[in-house]
């Protein structure tokens, strides 16, 4: 499917306002604090706050909080503090850095014995490495982490690794295995009930059956899916879910079926004001109109599409657009 470029402006400002009351009573109570370890989970707090706004204040006060809590021996909170550390260094892209924490996690969890936080651990570093591309290594550590995690029987934790190993093996091109991982994500998502997950491994198989063109497979999870999204009312997820299906329907040919699902899951993207995504179902059913040789409602569309883009300069999506 393609890849969305979501525009986040309105919720950024909707958070910065929101969260501000949050950070100055969270500064009054750091500047206040005499207990250390007190202090060190107030900083790592403001800085989980400032990972949604601003990623280098976020660094700053996990920096201060491991300073504080490294002189002491409360090696759960160095390890807590360095987990967090190291996810805003995840979330800026500076993955050598969040690399070189998550390792200074484990070594920590190596050194308590805490099954749990070794895993964690292997995770986390397997994340690390699957942003770097390294899929290897990041394979090894994800292997690590679901050794640990089905023996101390922790489904949560196998079912988030046999998702990424999955997704390592489809960055391979290995789509029996990629499936074979999913289904065992799915399976454990199903024995805890975690709806979000289930969906999520639906989805993940149904990209699997799609680009190997198998479609009425990919066509059953993708419906499948969107059931429990539409009982969840997960807006968000029922909207990529039709352009899913839409997409299914637009490769088998079926454009008037497409235009239909796409039409739907437009409608979902204006009421989340998500408008690069309105802009992409416009170009979907534009095209799709094209295809069945209506020239008017293509335009009509197209230019619709156009007219968002060009107001949100969104170059890569106007380069798809007019290469459509």
């Amino acid at each position: 499917m393609r890849k969305y470029f979501i525009t986040y402006s309105l919720l950024i400002l909707t958070i910065v306002s929101f969260a501000q009351s949050e950070t100055d009573s969270l500064f009054n109570l750091i500047s206040n604090e005499k207990n250390k370890k007190v202090k060190v989970e107030l900083l790592n707090e403001l800085a989980i706050k400032y990972r949604r706004i601003d990623l280098d204040t976020s660094i700053i006060y996990s920096k201060q909080a491991f300073e504080i809590i490294k002189k002491t021996n409360d090696n759960l909170l160095i390890i807590i503090t360095l987990q967090n550390f190291g996810k805003t260094y995840l979330h800026r892209g500076e993955y050598k850095n969040a690399l070189g924490i998550y390792e200074k996690a484990l070594k920590f969890g190596i050194k308590i014995e805490n099954d749990s936080i070794i895993a964690l651990g292997y995770h986390n570093i397997g994340n690390t490495r699957l942003y770097m591309s390294d899929y290897d290594e990041a394979l090894k550590s994800y292997i690590e982490a679901l050794k640990i995690r089905e023996k101390v029987n922790d489904i949560e934790g196998v079912a988030a690794t046999t998702n990424n190993i999955g997704l390592i093996y489809w960055r391979l091109k290995n789509s029996d295995r990629a499936i074979e991982y999913y289904e065992k994500s799915l399976n454990n998502e199903k024995i805890i009930n975690n709806k979000k997950g289930i969906t999520s491994s639906l989805n993940n198989i149904g990209l699997i059956y799609w680009s190997s063109k198998e479609y009425d497979k990919a066509l059953q999870y993708f419906d499948e899916s969107l059931l429990i999204k539409e009982k969840l009312g997960d807006i968000n997820g029922i909207a990529s879910s039709l352009n899913n299906i839409g997409l299914i329907y637009k490769a088998q040919e079926n454009f008037e079926d497409a235009i239909v699902i796409f039409k739907k899951s437009k409608k979902q993207f204006i009421l989340l004001n998500k408008q690069e995504d309105v802009a992409n179902m416009n170009n979907n059913i534009g095209s799709s109109f094209y295809y069945i040789d209506e020239p008017d409602s293509a335009l009509f569309y197209l230019s619709k599409a156009l007219e968002i883009l060009e107001k949100l300069d969104s170059k890569e999506y106007l380069i798809d657009n007019y290469t459509n």
